[in-house]
């Protein structure tokens, strides 16, 4: 028996909570993944530095929700 989900029949909220929360989960875990970056060379590195992580972050960031927001 297969399991099959379709946005055209059945509970449509159910169907794209189950889609969208893993998404949503891998976005946060991106930013997190990010804050901790600017973290750990805030405590080592010069303000310049920490700005060259904070630019890349937001770059690397929004990269990966253009990617993530365009795969179905």
């Amino acid at each position: 028996m297969e399991n099959k989900s379709s946005l055209t029949t059945g509970n449509v909220w159910k169907t794209l909570l189950k889609f969208a929360i893993p998404v949503l989960l891998a976005n946060i875990l991106q930013v997190i993944y990010g804050a901790a970056d600017m973290w750990v060379v805030g405590q080592f590195a010069t303000t310049a530095d920490v700005s060259a992580v904070s630019v890349s972050s937001q770059l690397m960031t929004t990269g990966t929700l253009v990617v993530s927001g365009l795969t179905p």
